[in-house]
């Protein structure tokens, strides 16, 4: 159905609205949605909710049901999938406002789940930021606060003692898309007894084509060290690790900068440097480079 033609029906020829825009809002009234491609219905509309005229509970509607998703939802299919298995279903959040309300029931499912699937993104399940609907974004999704952290980090390591880094180095700053390059610390034990220390690699791919992880581990070498003792570690990389699908399904060397991140876990970064690839290459899944080389050495 044409809604600009329905809007105009209403107007010229049922005759039952003195001018486009109560024409609009009759049809909001009566649960139909409108387009308002010309400025003088949209701005007559408009006037009508800023004077009071109109009720913008029929707005309020019109949105909740543009917000409608037009697939199965991923609770019909686990439902369809898994009919032996009890799944219970809390929104967690209206689609529309900032009403916390459905907060307290969700979180109370979750505790008693064996097993939670946690969506977030577009309020219409659109897997953006805050994407609700045309021209209506916003920069969250109005979820709990949460002060609190994971107590381990991915990376992270109990020792008895100490570690410090130093020296961060990395060979070159430019590189060709098939081109390797080497980074390298110096760790040392500060501690008063022997340990070993994992130190990491992460590399971040800082403006990208497409939307990349935040960081990726690319490699990683246990050290073992007696006190006071200091050791080189150097990683061999290619730009290739951080090579990725592109819209066309080829894998590609993207050119620009990525940023070397030494660390002892993924959030404890001790050294960072960055390195730029010249320009674009495509290589084959297969000659992919999936990790970095490493060397240790006094």
């Amino acid at each position: 159905m044409n809604l600009s033609r329905l809007r105009e029906n209403t107007f010229l020829y049922q005759k039952t609205s003195e001018s486009k825009g109560k024409a609009g809002y009759r049809c909001l009234k009566a649960g139909l949605d409108v387009e308002l491609p010309m400025p003088e219905a949209f701005r007559e509309m408009k006037e009508l909710f800023e004077n009071g005229e109109a009720d913008e509970a029929y707005v309020d509607a019109a949105v909740l049901r543009k917000l409608e998703p037009k697939c199965r939802s991923l609770l019909q299919v686990l439902r369809e999938q898994l009919p032996g298995t009890e799944i219970l279903y809390a929104p967690g959040y209206y689609k529309a406002g900032a009403d916390e309300g459905l907060f307290e029931e969700t979180l109370e499912i979750v505790k008693e789940a064996d097993a939670v699937i946690l969506t977030l993104g577009g309020k219409n399940g659109s897997g953006s930021i805050a994407t609700m609907a045309e021209g209506v974004d916003g920069t969250n999704v109005n979820l709990p606060a949460c002060p609190h952290r994971p107590r381990y980090c991915f990376g992270h390591g109990l020792s008895y003692t100490s570690f410090s880094y130093s020296d961060p180095t990395i060979d070159k700053k430019e590189v060709s898309p098939f081109e390797k390059l080497t980074v390298s610390v110096k760790v040392k034990s500060t501690g008063r007894v022997a340990g070993t220390e994992v130190v990491q690699l992460y590399l971040r791919d800082v403006q990208a084509l497409m939307t990349r992880p935040n960081k990726e581990l690319q490699g990683f070498v246990r050290v073992e060290l007696q006190p006071g003792e200091e050791k080189s570690v150097r990683f061999t990389v290619s730009p290739s690790q951080m090579a990725f699908v592109d819209e066309n399904m080829k894998w590609k060397n993207e050119k620009g900068e990525y940023e070397v991140q030494l660390a002892a876990s993924s959030e404890e970064v001790r050294l960072t440097g960055s390195y730029v690839v010249t320009k674009n290459a495509w290589l084959e899944g297969r000659d992919r480079a999936f990790y970095a080389g490493l060397e240790t050495g006094e």
